[in-house]
C-alpha cells in the first residue's frame, strides 16, 4: 500500500467518526433520543473499527521489523 492509500484510508476513518460525533451533538440538542440511538451505535462500530485496525497495524509493523531482524 503506498502513502496516499494509507493516508485517505486511515483520514477516512478518523473522519467517518468525527462525523458521528457531530451527528450525535446534534441528535443530542434537538433531543432525539431514536437518532441518538442509532448515532451511538454507529459511533461504537466506527471505533471499533479504528481500535481493530490499528492493533492490526501495529501487529504487521511488529512481525515485518521481527522479519527484518532475523533475515539479517
Amino acid at each position: 500500500m503506498n502513502k496516499k492509500d494509507s493516508w485517505l484510508f486511515w483520514w477516512t476513518l478518523y473522519l467517518n467518526a468525527a462525523a458521528w460525533i457531530i451527528l450525535g451533538i446534534f441528535s443530542l440538542i434537538r433531543l432525539e433520543a431514536d437518532y441518538l440511538l442509532v448515532v451511538g451505535v454507529c459511533l461504537t462500530l466506527s471505533l471499533a473499527n479504528i481500535v481493530g485496525f490499528t492493533k492490526c497495524n501495529k501487529a504487521l509493523s511488529l512481525s515485518v521489523w521481527l522479519l527484518g531482524f532475523t533475515v539479517r
